[in-house]
């Protein structure tokens, strides 16, 4: 939410020019983590009625939120 209320500030109130502002600054932060590596996950495994389905989902863990 403030993110958007941001990028219309930054763009005098004009709608077009907030979203493409939005979308630049998300552009960036996802080129900043294209590099890290989702090493941590789960693989499940379903074989039905001659069918399966393998499903693996990798995430990262960002320890700058965990208490200390």
């Amino acid at each position: 939410m403030m993110d958007a209320k941001k990028a219309l500030t930054e763009n005098d109130g004009d709608m077009e020019a907030a979203v493409d502002w939005l979308r630049t600054k998300g552009l960036a932060k996802a080129a900043k983590k294209s590099g890290r590596t989702a090493a941590e996950g789960l693989v499940a495994v379903k074989v039905e009625g001659g069918k399966g389905v393998a499903v693996e989902v990798n995430s990262e863990t960002d320890f700058r939120w965990q208490k200390r």
